[in-house]
C-alpha cells in the first residue's frame, strides 16, 4: 500500500551560495530542502535532506552543456510502529513526515535545462515558465518554449506491506502493516518448509527491486524526445 503527495517547498528550502570546489570556478548558488536531516548518523551529515543548483535554466543556443534530461534522487526512512526511525535510514524525517509503522521515501525531481513546447499544469512536472530562444544557430528566428518552475519538485511517499499465507488459520495468517524491513522478519513465521521460504523470498526481492531508489529514472514516465523537447 503505497499514499504519495507532492510536498510544499516554499518554508522548507533556502537559497544559499556555496564555495567553489576548484579554484578557476566563482561560487555556485544551490538550493537546500529542509526536510530532516541528511546521513545523520554518517561522517557526512548535512543538517538538510537535499541540495541541488538553484540555477535557471540554460539559455545556450548549442545546447552542448546543456543537461537535457530529468534529474531524480530520492531520500529514504523506514519508520517502526512506536514511530522511532532505523538508524540506517538515509535520513531523519520531520515530524510532519512520520508515518508509524512504514517506510518513508522522498522523491526529488529536476527538469533541469529541458524545453517544453506547451505549458505542462502538472503538479509534479509543472513547467509554465514562457520563454523564448534560438534553437540553433541556423535559425533566424526565435522560437517559444516553456521551463521549469522550479529547481526541483518533492513527492513523499509512505509505503506499508502486509504479506499472507492463505493455507493457515485465518487469524494467524497475515503479518500486521509495516515498513518492508519489518514486514519481513514477521512473514518467515508464515511458511514452515524450506522450499515455501525460498520462493517467498523471491518475491520480497521482487518487490524491493520496485522501488524508486531501485528504479531510478524508470519511474519518470515523461522523458525528452530527441533530448530537446517534451
Amino acid at each position: 500500500m503505497v499514499k504519495c503527495a507532492l510536498l510544499k517547498t516554499e518554508g522548507y528550502s533556502k537559497n544559499v551560495t556555496v564555495n567553489a570546489v576548484r579554484n578557476d570556478t566563482s561560487p555556485q548558488q544551490r538550493i537546500q530542502y529542509y526536510y530532516g536531516e541528511y546521513n545523520r548518523t554518517g561522517i557526512d551529515a548535512k543538517p538538510w535532506t537535499y541540495q541541488y543548483s538553484a540555477g535557471p535554466p540554460s539559455e545556450a543556443i548549442d545546447h552542448a552543456w546543456d543537461q537535457l534530461d530529468y534529474t531524480l534522487d530520492v531520500a529514504t526512512a523506514s519508520v517502526a510502529p512506536d514511530g522511532s526511525v532505523n538508524e540506517n535510514s538515509s535520513f531523519l524525517p520531520i515530524l510532519d513526515l512520520i508515518v508509524p509503522a512504514a517506510d518513508i521515501s522522498l522523491i526529488f525531481l529536476s527538469a533541469n535545462d529541458i524545453m517544453f513546447q506547451e505549458p505542462s499544469k502538472d503538479d509534479w512536472y509543472a513547467a509554465e515558465r514562457p520563454t523564448t530562444q534560438k534553437f540553433s544557430f541556423f535559425e533566424d528566428e526565435n522560437r517559444s518554449f516553456y521551463v521549469r518552475n522550479e529547481p526541483v519538485r518533492v513527492l513523499g511517499c509512505a509505503s506499508r506491506y502486509q504479506f499472507c499465507n492463505p493455507n493457515i488459520e485465518r487469524n494467524s495468517s497475515c503479518t500486521t502493516w509495516g515498513g518492508i524491513e519489518q514486514t519481513m522478519a514477521l512473514a518467515g513465521n508464515l511458511w514452515q518448509t524450506e522450499r515455501q521460504k525460498v520462493l517467498v523470498g523471491l518475491s520480497m526481492d521482487r518487490i524491493l527491486g520496485l522501488n524508486a531508489q531501485s528504479l531510478g529514472m524508470a519511474v519518470v514516465p515523461f522523458r525528452t524526445i530527441n533530448g530537446k523537447m517534451r
